[in-house]
């Protein structure tokens, strides 16, 4: 390979407790670049991280990086800070670690300073996978229950019980790394890291999800969601995104069947919201920074 071709390496983790986000947007993303003239190194932190992108070679072009991304579910001030020593410019998302990034980058606003040279925020940085920007959205009978990868807490099951009984035709999604149900709710069809996954979401009458990558790609295909964060950091994203009308509300408690003109109503407001060049905007950014040589 080229020495010319720009070599990103991509510090990325996720697991039981962590989630899975970071993981699977890290894939969106590699995609994008790779296609943009980027060449990626791959930096797992744990076995998990490593199990999950065993299908995505690193490039094998030699020599040192020239961009660091860091998408990490915990402070990652060292690979930041090691990118700083090597005067390699780094980008990073979520950010909470205190080396200064050249350029932080987040879906909602920060709740307080980020150690970072320039931060932007908003969803137009929401990373969506190919096969969500390529679906085409149709009106579905069947609700659609999916809390991330992982499920923290195993909420979603709980929900697809009470919409079940509720009358509605659930379909509970389980992801890689939730953990395996002791038995299904009544009366909900529970499908576990269906390949189908994008089909599902597409033809959905509305969604059940945590305040991640999942909610963005509903959003993105224009449904309706109820949101059930598992974080305080979900939960201040939610409000957010209850306070536009962009979701149906937020909470276990409130979870019910919507009014069809207010599902209506929250649609639209939610694909006006997520536009789903989320990637090709990250990858100009990083092409502006390794120009720079930031």
């Amino acid at each position: 390979m080229s020495p010319d071709v720009p070599l990103v390496e991509i510090v990325v983790d996720g697991g039981a407790g962590l989630g899975y986000g970071h993981i699977s947007r890290m894939r969106t993303l590699s995609q994008t670049l790779v296609e943009d003239g980027f060449a990626v190194r791959w930096a797992p932190q744990s076995d998990v991280a490593r199990a999950a992108l065993a299908d995505r070679a690193s490039s094998p072009r030699a020599g040192a990086p020239d961009l660091t991304l860091v998408d990490l579910p915990y402070d990652g001030s060292e690979f930041v800070e090691a990118a700083r020593k090597a005067r390699r410019p780094a980008i990073a998302l979520d950010y909470t670690g205190r080396a200064e990034a050249d350029l932080a980058l987040r879906t909602n606003a920060p709740a307080g300073p980020v150690a970072a040279r320039r931060v932007l925020h908003g969803l137009d940085y929401a990373i969506i996978r190919l096969e969500i920007r390529e679906a085409v959205a149709q009106g579905g009978e069947h609700v659609l229950v999916s809390i991330g990868g992982s499920d923290l807490g195993d909420r979603g099951p709980a929900a697809a019980a009470r919409l079940a009984e509720a009358g509605q035709q659930v379909i509970l999604v389980r992801g890689p790394l939730a953990g395996p149900l002791p038995e299904a709710p009544w009366g909900v069809d529970v499908r576990v890291t269906p390949p189908d996954l994008p089909f599902l979401m597409a033809s959905c009458a509305w969604a059940v999800a945590n305040a991640g990558t999942t909610l963005m790609e509903l959003m993105c295909l224009g449904k309706a969601v109820h949101v059930l964060p598992q974080t305080a950091e979900e939960e201040r994203f939610a409000a957010d995104l209850l306070a536009q009308g962009a979701i149906l509300g937020t909470g276990l408690d409130l979870l019910a069947p919507p009014d069809p003109a207010r599902q209506a109503q929250v649609a639209m407001k939610a694909a006006s919201l997520v536009d789903g060049q989320g990637v090709k905007r990250i990858s100009a950014l990083c092409r502006e920074l390794v120009g720079s040589g930031a």
